[in-house]
């Protein structure tokens, strides 16, 4: 059918000539910066298959060479200042302009909470969290770090330190200039913005290690241990990935002597390492996965479901932009022109991993998204090399390109400039009032958006539908506790006596409003607090 295409429409084959197809995806490119309709993506979907099937064209030829070695060549670290600069700015500006009350999303209450109490090294052994990352939190206290220093400076400056990794995993395995982009691409992700707006703290700290440990592999370095071993102990999601890549890495490479041992022995060890980790923290780990399979509100669905982030087609939105070039990496990157077959390296097996996951829909599927976007960025990098190297002889191209990129850096800040915290401030300065509350009672959330503040911030602690170690209901038990009558309602909170503490309700105004004042032993504090107490149930 591409035969006839093009024997039936000669002008196809001008346009690597003519480049018509790079200058329709700039256009469309600074279309989508404006963030306009629908439609107009529509159009930029379009052009940008067009944009792949022109690259594929191109390879075909056997236009595509293999990667330039750039090792030579005097590296320009000054242009490194730029995407940092944006990436420092969108990811302090939050912190910026709401430094009095919590900014960011759903965890940040729950993280504040545990490193609160990690005031020894000891402490992590008790968390209900994977102990890797309250481990290095209670280390760095003991210098005197403090646990606003975590909540903020650190967090920040663990997202540099992706950009950073980014940056040196593209350099490794695919050249200087491939990791120039890589940097850049990161830094206008939305996705990545996103991670960080919901406060995925293990989840920052767990990329980092992934790609210095793929850097490590690729190196054949026996470093590789320690930072995977501890990338276990941190996030075993994303351990999960490296621990896939390195068992087919062994297939693909078995034939290979060197290899096969090295990648026998490291993953022996790293494997060796977790599984001692995973028996001693059984029910911790158990916890941490009921933790997000359950993190699910009875008024909004699109967050519940196969962990806390966007969903695909929300990425897909997101990532559009630079999603085409994706193929055009792979296919670059793989060598699949050459006799010896593919030339896959663990960045290739690391993305066939995390696009099976999302694809299909597995365990925790959403947080993968995350790091399918990493590897994404990765690829597409590779494929801006290979266009920029095609059409940016001439002055004036060189200049388009460097257009596109500030328009991504403009549309990144404006999208960070105009992000605003989850949290109302109000609603925020509420929960801080029940710092206020006797010592000895508990506080109650009745919908899953407040349950990580009230346990963060309310200064006591929390009843949460799903979460925690004070919740007493099932689902089903929750459900009738939401929709019951009066007598449900009741019978539901008969069985809190066994806490024999009063309890304070918080309804926040951004859930269903439920109305206690029909159902015996609740008194109404405010139009957001309501108190039940066990006792006035025992006197009757």
């Amino acid at each position: 059918m591409l035969k006839l295409i093009e024997k039936k429409a000669h002008w196809l084959k001008m346009l690597p000539k003519k480049r018509w197809g790079i200058y329709g995806y700039a256009f469309a490119i600074i279309l989508l910066s404006t963030q306009l309709v629908w439609h107009l993506q529509l159009f930029f979907v379009l052009i940008s298959a067009f944009f792949g099937w022109l690259f594929f064209r191109e390879t075909i030829s056997d236009r595509v060479e293999a990667l330039v070695s750039d090792s030579e060549k005097k590296e320009k670290l000054w242009l490194l200042i730029i995407p940092f600069a944006v990436l420092l700015f969108t990811r302090s500006i939050l912190f910026i302009k709401y430094n009095h009350y919590p900014a960011l999303g759903y965890d940040m209450g729950i993280y504040k909470y545990e490193f609160e109490r990690a005031e020894s090294f000891f402490a992590a052994i008790k968390t209900s969290f994977y102990p890797g990352l309250i481990i290095l939190v209670s280390l760095m206290q003991k210098i005197g770090l403090s646990v606003s220093f975590f909540m903020r400076e650190f967090y920040i400056l663990l997202n540099l330190l992706i950009g950073v990794m980014i940056y040196l995993t593209g350099r490794e395995f695919f050249g200087k200039k491939v990791g120039f982009y890589s940097l850049i691409l990161y830094t206008a992700s939305l996705t990545q913005f996103t991670a960080y707006y919901f406060f995925l703290y293990k989840n920052v700290l767990a990329l980092s290690l992934l790609l210095s440990t793929f850097i490590l592999l690729h190196r054949r370095s026996y470093w590789a241990v320690l930072t995977g071993a501890y990338l276990g102990i941190v996030q075993p999601p994303d351990f999960l990935i490296l621990a896939a890549t390195m068992a087919i890495m062994f297939v693909h490479q078995f034939l290979d002597k060197t290899q096969r041992n090295y990648l026998l022995k490291t993953g022996g060890i790293i494997g060796g390492l977790f599984l001692l980790g995973f028996l001693a923290r059984f029910n911790q780990i158990r916890e941490g996965i009921n933790l997000i399979f359950h993190y699910e509100t009875h008024w909004d669905p699109s967050i519940s479901g196969g962990g806390v982030f966007i969903d695909f087609h929300r990425y897909v939105e997101q990532a559009i932009y630079y999603l085409p070039f994706v193929l055009c990496g792979l296919i670059a990157s793989s060598g699949f022109k050459k006799k010896k077959g593919f030339q896959l390296n663990f960045l290739h097996i690391g993305f066939l991993v995390s696009a099976v996951i999302v694809c299909f829909r597995l365990v925790f599927y959403k947080r993968y998204i995350i790091e399918f976007d990493i590897f994404a960025l990765l690829f597409a990098a590779v494929g801006v090399y290979y266009f920029v190297e095609w059409y940016g002889k001439k002055w004036w191209q060189k200049t388009l390109w460097i257009v596109l990129g500030l328009a991504l850096f403009v549309n990144i800040s404006l999208e960070s400039g105009h992000a605003t915290p989850l949290l109302p401030s109000l609603e925020a300065a509420r929960i801080k009032t029940l710092c206020k509350l006797p010592k000895n009672t508990l506080v109650m959330a009745v919908s899953n958006f407040y349950s990580p503040w009230l346990r963060g911030y309310s200064c006591h602690e929390t009843i949460a539908p799903g979460l925690f170690e004070w919740n007493r209901w099932d689902e089903e038990g929750w459900k009738e506790f939401w929709n019951g009558d009066r007598e449900k309602i009741e019978e539901k909170m008969e069985t809190l006596k066994i806490y024999h503490k009063a309890i304070y309700i918080f309804v926040g105004s951004m859930q269903p409003q439920i109305d206690f004042s029909e159902v015996e032993g609740f008194t109404k504090i405010r139009s957001y607090l309501w108190r039940w107490d066990f006792k006035r149930e025992l006197d009757e």
